[in-house]
């Protein structure tokens, strides 16, 4: 500023602040993702997707808040000067965009169905380890598209019966396609043990109907909850009768009907 003093004079000198801008990029993966971006060291300043652009002076600090919408979860940031979970943290050395990327999910739940006899098991995702373990934890949110392997074990005295609610099914595997929430239900029979014993000198052989017992051979076999088994003696000679699962007499045959384990006595003399 030249001044050419013949008088009294005044000059004003004007500074401006240095600007720049700061840019909030969302990326939506999977139909119906949502979320919202907001500037927590300068309330009001960025709302996004509402407002998603703001003028600040040249070395603001700007923190960042992602907050995922129902039904999504946050993914990552890109674009910051540093991340710290959903937090992105940036200096306005110079006009910036960060992008914030949010993903849809689905729930997925597990039940089990008893099924006769109050059948029991677990239910685990093994393509996802610890996300599903029923037991204890019988439902897991995926991203949307995730392919989700579960793999039904049954306890002790009992067996696996069925899945329904998967997309496919391979033996005791169920895999689901996580394009919707999805329920699916694995299903396990209550077994029981039936034991036939033969007593006397000169003994028989002990057939089932369901296969199962040849008795001589194989006198312990098991068989689903409510299975009604039908035991042949082979000979009649001698023979003294039935006793245990509620049979008796020397007739030919017992009729037995598995709620429980079992012990059926075929007696020759």
């Amino acid at each position: 500023c030249v001044v050419t003093m013949d008088a009294a004079k005044t000059v004003n000198a004007e500074f401006t602040r240095i600007t720049y801008n700061l840019h909030v990029d969302r990326t939506l993966t999977g139909v119906g993702a949502s979320g919202s971006v907001t500037s927590s060291s300068h309330p009001g300043s960025i709302n996004c997707p509402t407002d998603c652009d703001e003028l600040f002076d040249s070395g603001t600090a700007v923190t960042l808040v992602a907050s995922a919408g129902s039904g999504s979860r946050f993914g990552s940031w890109s674009g910051c000067d540093a991340v710290v979970g959903t937090q992105c943290n940036v200096t306005m050395s110079s006009a910036k965009t960060v992008t914030v990327t949010f993903v849809k999910v689905w729930d997925l739940t597990v039940s089990k169905d008893g099924g006769p006899g109050d059948g029991d098991g677990t239910v685990t995702s093994t393509s996802h380890p610890g996300a599903i373990d029923c037991g204890s934890d019988c439902s897991g949110t995926f991203d949307d598209g995730t392919t989700v392997t579960l793999t039904a074990a049954a306890a002790s005295g009992s067996r696996f019966g069925s899945w329904s609610g998967c997309d496919s099914v391979l033996g005791n595997e169920c895999t689901v396609n996580m394009t919707s929430a999805k329920n699916v239900t694995a299903t396990f029979v209550k077994q029981w043990t039936l034991t036939v014993n033969r007593t006397g000198t000169v003994q028989g052989t002990v057939t089932s109907n369901p296969a199962g017992i040849n008795c001589g051979s194989d006198c312990i076999e098991i068989y689903d909850h409510g299975t009604v088994v039908t035991l042949t003696r082979t000979v009649a000679l001698g023979f003294t009768g039935w006793s245990g699962g509620g049979c008796s007499g020397t007739g030919a045959t017992c009729v037995v009907t598995m709620n429980s384990d079992i012990e059926v006595t075929a007696a020759w003399a």
